[in-house]
Formats: C-alpha cells, sequence, structure tokens
C-alpha cells in the first residue's frame, strides 16, 4: 500500500507567501483552528529549527509523537520527521509557492509507517483515510486563515516613522528603530537588546502607557522583525502612542491622509498631530 497522502490548496488573490509562511510555522496556534489536533508542545526553538511533541485525536483514537522541524524561510519549504511515538515513520514537508496567475498555493505531503504489520494488513485503508481527513483539513482551515488574516493586514494602513524609540518586550527593554506603525502592528529594525529567536512566537509588549499581546516576526529577507498585535489597538491607545513616537517628525500631506483613514471614523487629526504635519 502506497503511505504517501498529499493535500493541496491554491490561494487566488491578494495572499503573499510570507504572511502564509508565518501561519504554518506557528505550531503552537494549530490547536486553535484544527480540531484533531489536542495540544502541540515546543520544547526547543531555534531561528531554523524545532523540537514538537503532537498530540491529536482520529476519530476517536489518539495518537502522539516527537518530531524535529526544519524551517527553510527562503524556499518556503517547512519539513519535519518523528522521532519517537506512535509511528515508526512520519515525515511531512509544507510547500508554499507562487501561482502563475497570482496568489500562492499551498500544499502538505505526508509519508507515514505505523511500523505494526499486523494492524496494517487489517486496518491499513481505515488508517490511510484517516490521515488523509486529517491533512486535507489541516490544509484547508490554515488556508482559510491566511486568506482571513491577509485580509485584516489590509484592512489597517501603515504609517511610515522611521523613529528611534525605547519600549519593553518579554521584560526586556530594548531600543529599535519604528520603521512603521498601525493599529495592526509595527515593523521595526533591534538597535539594542534581544528578542529571541523563535520563528514566530507569542509576545507581551508595553509601549509607554500601552500593553499589548503580539506574535513577533523575523524577516530575513528584509532583516526586520514584524510586532503582529493579537488585538488591534483602539483609537485611543493609537493615537497616544503615535503622537509620542511621532513627536518632531515632519510628515508628508500624503501622511496625514493616511493617518486620517487609518483612525476613521473620528473626529479628526490630534492636534500635535496636526501641528507636526503643517511644521
Amino acid at each position: 500500500m502506497d503511505k504517501h497522502i498529499t493535500a493541496v490548496k491554491e490561494l487566488p488573490g491578494y495572499c503573499r507567501k510570507k504572511d502564509a509562511w508565518n501561519q504554518i510555522v506557528d505550531l503552537a496556534g494549530y490547536s486553535k483552528i484544527i480540531p484533531q489536533v489536542d495540544v502541540i508542545r515546543i520544547h526547543e526553538e531555534h531561528a531554523s529549527r524545532l523540537r514538537s511533541e503532537w498530540f491529536i485525536t482520529l476519530d476517536g483514537a489518539p495518537f502522539s509523537w516527537i518530531e524535529l522541524d526544519t524551517l527553510e524561510e527562503k524556499r518556503f519549504i517547512f519539513q519535519s520527521e518523528a522521532i519517537s511515538g506512535d509511528f515508526d515513520t512520519l515525515k511531512g514537508e509544507w510547500k508554499i509557492e507562487d501561482r502563475k496567475s497570482g496568489g500562492i498555493c499551498l500544499s502538505y505531503s505526508l509519508e507515514y509507517d505505523l511500523g505494526i504489520p499486523v494492524i496494517e494488513e487489517n486496518c491499513g485503508d481505515i488508517l490511510k483515510a484517516k490521515l488523509q481527513c486529517f491533512i486535507d483539513t489541516l490544509v484547508e482551515k490554515q488556508s482559510f486563515s491566511i486568506r482571513e488574516n491577509s485580509a485584516e493586514g489590509r484592512r489597517f494602513k501603515r504609517v511610515p516613522l522611521n523613529r528611534h524609540c525605547s519600549f519593553i518586550i518579554d521584560g526586556r527593554i530594548v531600543e529599535a528603530n519604528i520603521l512603521n506603525f498601525s493599529r495592526g502592528g509595527m515593523a521595526i529594525n533591534l538597535l539594542k537588546g534581544m528578542l529571541g529567536t523563535a520563528p514566530y512566537r507569542e509576545t507581551e509588549l508595553h509601549m509607554d502607557a500601552v500593553s499589548s499581546q503580539g506574535r513577533l516576526v523575523f524577516d530575513h529577507h528584509y532583516n526586520t522583525h514584524r510586532v503582529i498585535f493579537s488585538e488591534p489597538l483602539n483609537e485611543s491607545d493609537f493615537k497616544s502612542l503615535f503622537a509620542q513616537w511621532a513627536e518632531g517628525v515632519s510628515f508628508s500631506d500624503e501622511m496625514v491622509r493616511i493617518y486620517e483613514v487609518m483612525t476613521a471614523p473620528s473626529s479628526g487629526v490630534p492636534r500635535q498631530f496636526t501641528q507636526m504635519s503643517a511644521g
């Protein structure tokens, strides 16, 4: 019996490979969107390697294993191989590719072997069907989240700042150049301090009087970090932070227009911002 299965999903339109990559390497988030995944525990995290422990349930049958994960972000390939657990062989591979007509193609392939001939002889077809259903769901749910996150990312326009600021991430004081900022997140160049090497992890931020939970993403292509807020900043917090961080920065009319759109519906641009733009 062939013990290779694959699921493929095309995502036309506006879907970036980088956004899809951030979604699929977020193993801790799988249990939130994929019903068969009970929990995934991350035991080791490095820039290009993980060691994770999986617990899943397929139609009432529990399975678990520990795997080593290899992340090749430049090629958008995420490979895994079980080193212990219920399967004698379990190798998976995520792949993200561009579509010629626009958008991306997301695929996941799995090679498996339970390693128990008696069970596979009698229940091999059933096991394969269960695993196929699992990876079909895996790819479908991830694709849906990628589309949702892409739409969410376009909801908040970004204003360029290029401003040196200090704030606290996970209890550490860091200094960074804030490249751009929106209610949904910000892009930064780290100048001083440490952010850790995990490829995509939960983080807690304290920015002046504003606190927020978020995800920290490292973009190897631009050598920058992006903080994606778990919940968009409310208008009041956004205006407060923007007014403090943007103090002394000269803004073009286009940037003022973007800011007005970002904070709509509002009573207008804060007076401090208007004064700065006028200067």
